[in-house]
């Protein structure tokens, strides 16, 4: 007798149309008189279906104390203005409040909204940040909620228009409207600083650039001054700040102004060629040309001439000495109408010290964070310098 063989196992790979041949379906009772009426195929709700969920923006505040030793340990973007937009959480701080309280932990894609009670400008906060050691700091986050519809809510929402079908890639799309296109034209132009035309370079409009905390941040970097100057001892790492890069454009674009380097890179042809590539890799054009370089005076000094007090001295000497370069370039070229000079030292400190031909400083003067660089309300600062009237 031969051995019955087993039957072979049903493939896994069924076809979608067969399985929704074998979804489970619910008839309704035919109707006494109905006739030979079909039965009606009615859904079959799943009791466990998915509720639709939905993000809700929440705040919550944290407490947390800043030394030496720990940093605040978050990686934030200010670009807005207005908040501190976290992208990342580092060793420090918020990391070690994160560990203790998992509830309300920080994470990436929060927003700081308030520091000390501090709110509504994002380079405040950021001050607050650096100068206290305890900090209240407001956290906006966002959070998921299920989102319920009542049946009357249901009954009263309108009924959707028939969806027409047709052999095209955009078939399910929304008719086009005017109104909503021109205004969120309009909100684009608002929000993005770059959207309107470039103004036509204009030779009459001056930046004068300093580069060490102003494109370069110095914070956490270790310094030396010469001349009064604070360079950085790491000069292997010279990245600019993204965000610094682009407040500088952003000044450029709107005025149209040419760009003289009056840092110390200006020494070294390997460095103003280097500043040189990185305005152009963002689209902007090159330095116009560098502040002549000259000597500090002696006779300028703080304290007295006995006992003058060294650091301070360093600074007021380099700041009235840049002062005159400024004025020495700008004497060489009476073209020019407006300037503004980008620096992170308080030039205007030489005004005290000025010889009868140097340039005031402090009208043009626009003072940069050095361990944060030149910001967008510098640079906006900036725009109204070089386009007051």
């Amino acid at each position: 007798m031969a051995s019955s063989q087993a039957k072979p196992l049903p493939s896994r790979l069924v076809p979608a149309s067969v399985m929704r041949m074998m979804a489970p379906r619910k008839f309704a009772p035919r109707v006494a008189g109905g006739g030979d009426r079909k039965d009606e195929d009615v859904s079959v709700v799943e009791p466990n279906a998915p509720a639709q969920m939905a993000m809700v923006p929440t705040e919550f505040s944290i407490n947390v104390v800043v030394t030496p030793e720990k940093r605040l340990g978050v990686d934030v973007d200010w670009a807005d203005g207005k908040t501190m937009f976290i992208k990342a959480v580092q060793p420090g701080a918020v990391a070690e409040w994160n560990s203790n309280n998992p509830s309300r932990a920080v994470k990436v894609g929060d927003r700081i909204v308030a520091v000390n009670g501090r709110s509504g400008k994002a380079e405040d906060m950021v001050d607050e940040c650096k100068s206290k050691q305890n900090l209240l700091l407001l956290i906006q986050t966002h959070i998921k909620i299920p989102v319920t519809q009542s049946n009357s809510a249901r009954e009263e929402a309108p009924a959707k228009k028939p969806r027409v079908v047709c052999d095209s890639l955009y078939a399910g799309m929304p008719a086009p409207d005017p109104e909503k296109d021109k205004t969120a034209e309009s909100r684009a132009k608002e929000t993005d600083i770059f959207s309107a035309a470039p103004a036509a370079e204009n030779a009459h409009f001056v930046v004068f650039l300093d580069i060490d905390g102003v494109l370069r941040r110095l914070d956490g970097d270790l310094t030396i001054s010469i001349d009064g100057e604070t360079l950085p001892l790491h000069l292997h790492n010279r990245a600019f700040a993204p965000e610094a890069v682009r407040a500088l454009k952003s000044i450029v674009h709107r005025t149209g102004a040419t760009i003289i380097l009056s840092s110390e890179w200006r020494r070294n042809a390997a460095l103003r060629e280097e500043v040189g590539t990185a305005l152009r890799a963002v689209g902007m054009p090159s330095i116009r040309g560098c502040t002549p370089v000259l000597v500090a005076r002696e006779e300028v000094l703080v304290g007295t001439l006995a006992h003058p007090e060294k650091e301070a001295t360093l600074v007021l000497r380099w700041a009235e000495r840049r002062a005159r370069e400024i004025t020495m370039w700008l004497r060489e070229h009476p073209d020019v109408d407006r300037w503004v000079a980008l620096d992170d030292i308080d030039l205007a400190q030489a005004d005290d010290f000025r010889l009868p031909d140097t340039c005031w400083m402090g009208p043009g003067l626009v003072r940069t964070n050095p361990s944060v660089g030149l910001s967008m309300s510098n640079a906006r600062k900036a725009v109204e310098v070089l386009q007051a009237e």
